[in-house]
């Protein structure tokens, strides 16, 4: 376990927290570190940054801590790279591991490997590329994917 003095969002007040360190995690969207944490029976995020002071704490025993939401999952995609699209999302995904396939002329798949817990950040990258990547699998990410369309076509509607 460990006791950590953290800032608040305002930056004026610190906090302490006892949690368990599960990783350390870099974001080259945000260029931050993380330290992922467990916590009341959760996760969270600790920004590195905003860390004043750690001390090892008391011996962690028995702790239920689901590791498998680090296991390494796979997303498959194709992307029709058009607009350097291709290279556009080998930089914006440069931080997983991936293997690239060419189908045809201008048509690539890729199986993209991830931790469970970045899933909503990968899906918002995505995203970006609208119609040019279609997600094939997991069906986890098809769904999220098809309800934040579902979502933005209905805000659109709205205005």
């Amino acid at each position: 376990m460990l006791d950590i003095e953290y800032k608040s969002k305002d930056g004026l007040d610190s906090r302490f927290i006892t949690c368990s360190p599960v990783k350390l995690d870099y974001s080259l969207k945000d260029d931050r570190f993380r330290l992922i944490i467990f916590r009341k029976h959760a996760y969270n995020y600790l920004l590195l940054s905003k860390i004043v002071n750690c001390h090892l704490g008391q011996l962690a025993m028995d702790r239920d801590i689901d590791a498998g939401l680090f296991d390494d999952s796979e997303l498959i995609f194709t992307l029709y790279d058009e607009h350097n699209a291709l290279e556009r999302i080998m930089l914006q995904l440069a931080d997983y591991k991936k293997e690239v396939y060419r189908l045809d002329d201008g048509n690539y798949e890729v199986k993209l490997y991830y931790n469970k817990g970045d899933e909503g950040q990968i899906v918002g990258r995505l995203l970006s590329f609208g119609p040019y990547v279609k997600v094939k699998s997991p069906e986890s990410v098809v769904i999220q994917i098809a309800q934040k369309v579902r979502e933005q076509i209905q805000i659109l509607g709205e205005l």
